[in-house]
């Protein structure tokens, strides 16, 4: 665990700079085309070739009547053949069925038009490697048939329902399947649908469906590709409130140096004494006075100017402040998921000078699906892109039942993440216990009873943290056991929730990305790694309820010990080079015993991947791997030629087919931490840092950037690792570094609109 203690000697943490000889195109095995099952193919080709005309059969009315219109068929691959390398893309072209999307995982979403059905008949039938090996991967072919939500389960009489309809990456196509969704919902008597902005690629409208009837004929229409009701965002938090007692808190003078957050809430109250203050700008266009309740709003900002004074001085509060750009988002009771995501967008992208917010806000009772991420939640990966910005949300609240811990059951699916906080591009935020009592629900420094658990969609983990959220009993009392904050008349009372173990993680992002060129892949990498380091256990049993851990105090994120030395490497691999090396990584001789390793390696790896909303459960297109250990070829560890010593976190996460990698192995995910603690691990051969990326498409192949964190550390806190790591930087003529700065910018400018 980190020494939080402020008054050692701090060094600052080295940026490794980089030169053409770090990066190199990776050598790999090449060979032929794997057969699965070769003994069924032969019978496999002929069934197929009868399906894909039983699908054209299932289309013809449309084929008829266009040369544009499309069907859409799911392609299922087996479990063995769902790795990229076996994609069946001999079959499905361009000049055939080209896929146009995924959805679950293995399952191929594949065009179909009337000119081109034969010609994908008449590819099954060719007997090359290749296309052997392509049917060998298909488990089933059949027509998409979207499904409509219950009508008396999920929606109201005269409903808007969320209509996505497909988008074949062909605008003449894509114009024909409108075209023909307007004759059908006129023919239907409903409107005619409304487009809606969630993000780029995907096509959604609002439609109002009358009848359970109207619902069931809009599913069926061929360019459908999912019918579901509009969900309901809100502030919701668990827990009695208990208010502590009558006299005021009395917040501190504005410091105009501190960052500012972006509170994207239900709005601070201008009453409570001294904290309107550090509220440097607020937007209230879209929420009336009328609709508002500023208590959940006020809860957040206090703990963003005065956590740890309000929680008395708790070491693990942040002590740092923030100031509040107060973003009113959300009416009281709640509101329509499109109507919060325009309020977000258009502040959001208004002030692009404020790179953290905060958003505690989610679906209620929903939970994320495994295997789709929602269109929201692709929504702020898109906003968070473009601006640059970083979004951290809450992992969501359950209240029945409150969970132990360790939980009866770990399987459960009730208590797992709410959108968005399955977003790929922002911090998601759990919450953990920091007191207990005789009578408390969990133990100190457990998760929160009532803090959803990973993992988000994709099987992305998510929480990516957690953070203080606190305690209760089984009745749901929480007085002494929860987090204190401000009511709106300036009162303080405990509340509980993930929402306010959000924005104790926003306060130290915020004050990382206050230093000026802090790239968002580093904050998140230091916060990240930061957690890591102060959380003693991380296993298979906690991770997915409290993700990589509780973050440090700031201090310990940017400056080392004597008795630790952290590297930053942060650049851009490119498709042509798709390799990073870096030879002679300096283990120091203080934690050599003979020829044996005694010291604890720690690295951090984040990305901000390509993603692709038409990908379904694939969403995250590229994929980077590390490794600290012996360099070497032919290919030790899987395609990065190299033989690993330092293990992923947690360990145990394995798995032997892509199904495996990608639900327990961390396949794919844009974050991934590996440590060991070494006792005498025998040293051989040439050490070094690697890195490889790979794409899902190779025509996806895009630049991509990283950061990774490492750091070296004597777990017994002793020897003097920082100052012969540095030595041995300096005397190697293969390594050039830099200090990290971690001067705070000139305070920030933003617009007010009162």
């Amino acid at each position: 665990m980190e020494d939080n203690s402020t008054n050692r000697v701090r060094r600052p943490l080295k940026v490794v700079i980089h030169g053409d000889e770090n990066f190199q195109t990776p050598w790999t095995n090449g060979g032929g085309h794997k057969v699965f099952d070769p003994d069924s193919v032969a019978a496999a080709r002929v069934r197929f070739q009868g399906v894909v005309r039983d699908i054209a059969a299932h289309f013809e009315d449309r084929f008829l009547k266009s040369e544009n219109a499309r069907g859409v068929a799911r392609v299922v691959l087996k479990k063995e053949a769902r790795a990229k390398s076996y994609r069946p893309t001999a079959l499905f072209k361009d000049n055939t069925c080209p896929i146009i999307g995924y959805d679950d995982f293995g399952t191929l979403l594949v065009g179909m038009s009337k000119s081109r059905v034969e010609k994908l008949v008449e590819r099954f039938a060719q007997t090359s490697d290749v296309v052997t090996a392509a049917v060998s991967t298909i488990q089933s072919i059949e027509p998409y048939i979207a499904t409509p939500p219950d009508w008396e389960a999920d929606l109201h009489r005269g409903d808007f329902v969320k209509l996505r309809i497909f988008n074949h990456g062909d605008e003449k196509v894509n114009a024909a399947i409108k075209e023909d969704l307007d004759a059908v919902v006129k023919k239907l008597g409903i409107d005619i649908p409304e487009e809606l902005d969630y993000a780029e690629s995907l096509r959604i409208y609002k439609v109002r469906c009358k009848s359970k009837s109207q619902l069931e004929k809009l599913a069926s229409f061929y360019g459908t590709q999912s019918v579901a009701e509009f969900m309901e965002f809100g502030d919701y938090c668990e827990g009695k409130r208990t208010f502590v007692g009558p006299s005021e808190f009395e917040f501190p003078s504005v410091d105009s140096s501190a960052p500012v957050v972006g509170l994207l809430d239900s709005g601070v109250s201008s009453s409570v004494k001294g904290l309107e203050d550090w509220v440097v700008g607020r937007d209230d266009e879209d929420v009336p006075e009328v609709d508002r309740d500023y208590e959940h709003g006020t809860f957040i900002a206090g703990l963003l100017v005065a956590g740890k004074e309000l929680n008395d001085k708790h070491p693990g509060f942040p002590a740092e402040r923030c100031r509040i750009f107060d973003a009113i988002v959300m009416p009281k009771g709640g509101t329509n998921e499109f109507l919060l995501l325009q309020s977000i967008r258009r502040v959001v992208e208004a002030h692009g000078e404020i790179r953290v917010w905060n958003l505690s806000s989610n679906l209620r009772n929903k939970t994320c699906s495994l295997e789709a991420f929602s269109p929201f939640a692709m929504a702020l990966d898109e906003l968070q892109a473009k601006n640059k910005c970083i979004i951290v949300c809450s992992a969501g609240n359950f209240s029945v039942p409150l969970r132990k811990f360790p939980p009866s059951d770990p399987d459960s699916a009730y208590d797992r993440v709410s959108p968005p906080a399955e977003n790929v591009l922002g911090v998601t935020v759990g919450s953990v216990a920091h007191v207990d009592s005789k009578t408390a629900f969990v133990r100190k420094g457990q998760p929160s009873p009532f803090s959803r658990k990973g993992p988000g969609s994709g099987y992305i983990q998510k929480p990516d943290v957690c953070h203080y959220g606190g305690n209760c009993e089984a009745s749901g009392e929480c007085a002494g056991l929860g987090v204190k904050s401000c009511y709106v008349d300036g009162r303080v009372f405990y509340w509980i929730g993930t929402s306010f173990s959000a924005p104790l993680v926003a306060n130290t992002l915020a004050h990382l990305m206050a230093n000026d060129g802090m790239s968002t892949n580093l904050a998140k990498a230091l916060l990240i790694h930061s957690a890591v380091r102060n959380t003693p256990r991380i296993n298979k049993s906690n991770f997915n309820y409290i993700g990589y851990g509780v973050p440090g105090p700031l201090t310990g994120i940017t400056t080392c010990e004597s008795w630790s030395a952290t590297l930053i490497f942060e650049t851009t691999m490119i498709p042509s080079k798709r390799r990073y090396d870096h030879t002679d990584f300096p283990l120091p001789k203080c934690l050599m015993k003979g020829n044996g390793f005694n010291g604890e390696i720690t690295m951090t790896l984040v990305c901000d991947p390509f993603l692709n909303p038409r990908a379904g459960a694939e969403y995250c297109r590229t994929n980077i791997k590390a490794s600290i250990g012996v360099q070497g070829e032919p290919n030790l560890d899987g395609y990065i030629g190299q033989e690993r010593k330092i293990n992923p976190l947690p360990r145990e996460l394995h798995g032997q087919y892509e199904n495996d990698l990608v639900k327990t192995g961390q396949k794919w995910n844009a974050v991934k931490v590996y440590r060991q603690r070494c006792k005498e691990l025998a040293i051989s051969g040439d050490w070094g840092v690697r890195l490889d990326v790979s794409y899902r498409d190779d025509h996806e192949r895009v630049p991509q950037d990283f950061a990774l964190v490492v750091t070296i550390s004597d777990p017994e806190e002793k020897a003097p690792v920082y100052d012969m790591v540095e030595q041995m930087l300096t005397e190697n003529a293969r390594w050039n570094v830099r200090d990290l700065k971690v001067e705070n910018k000139l305070p920030q400018r933003t617009k007010i609109r009162r």
